[in-house]
């Protein structure tokens, strides 16, 4: 999923120098509707008032490349990421953020191109001594999952975990040790509320897993829906964004663990 979760203010944005014109005319009608997944986004973010800004590089990233194509939006987080999937495909939201490819999604939505590239990893007890070093390893271990999210790209079948809803249940699952383990990558957590608990804990570990696809992050609309031509107005903003070193100037300022890759 997604996506994505990382902390660093919007408001960033503000003082970014104006290195480029916006690509088109803002549109005068009402803002594009974007969801994006609660569990990806640190406590002040979700609180309900709407004097509270989002945060994150991903979200400023993905908002630079909409204002540089014109487009008003505005940013959703009322539900889990099955919700915010529902919620586009039934049209009552115009757009997700932070969706990964598979291809049962693709048959629903189309996908803009990826604007951030993550690393795979599986995250367990440190107490436990495990070797991990292709799927059919993880077939002898009880794993966890959230459910919505795909894991395709770890050659593992939703229905093979036993899901739960947020990060705080797979959380209390892993240290109950009612599961063995679970996959995601670390721009998850990096910056963000969960990384105390995931990612600098000393009673969890993680490691990469080499057999993963890295999974990209995506713009997603309704297939064939109102909005899809406005997926090639992102898709040229964002090729402007990365080339321009806008996106990894933003990524950077916040996040110096990882490197940006788009």
């Amino acid at each position: 999923m997604k996506l994505s979760q990382l902390c660093k203010p919007l408001a960033y944005l503000l003082f970014l120098p104006v290195l480029l014109p916006p690509v088109a005319h803002a549109d005068t009608g009402k803002p594009l509707m974007i969801c994006i997944d609660t569990d990806g986004l640190d406590s002040e973010s979700k609180d309900p008032h709407p004097e509270k800004l989002f945060t994150g590089p991903i979200i400023s990233i993905v908002t630079e490349v909409f204002r540089q194509a014109g487009k008003d939006i505005k940013l959703v987080n009322d539900g889990p990421w099955n919700r915010c999937l529902h919620d586009v495909e039934l049209g009552y939201m115009d757009f997700a953020m932070g969706a990964y490819y598979d291809e049962k999604r693709a048959r629903v939505f189309d996908y803009s191109d990826h604007y951030n590239t993550l690393t795979p990893s599986i995250f367990f007890l440190a107490s436990k001594q495990f070797k991990i070093e292709k799927p059919e390893d993880l077939k002898k271990l009880r794993g966890c999952g959230i459910n919505g999210y795909s894991y395709a790209h770890y050659n593992i079948r939703p229905e093979e975990l036993d899901l739960t809803t947020n990060y705080g249940s797979l959380y209390r699952k892993l240290i109950a040790d009612r599961c063995d383990y679970f996959l995601d990558e670390l721009e998850s957590f990096i910056s963000s509320s969960n990384e105390i608990d995931f990612f600098h804990n000393p009673l969890i570990r993680h490691v990469p897993v080499a057999w993963a696809n890295p999974p990209a992050s995506y713009v997603i609309t309704k297939k064939s829906g109102p909005n899809s031509n406005n997926l090639k107005d992102f898709n040229q903003s964002l090729k402007v964004v990365i080339k321009s070193g806008i996106a990894a100037r933003i990524w950077n300022d916040s996040i110096s663990d990882i490197p940006y890759r788009p």
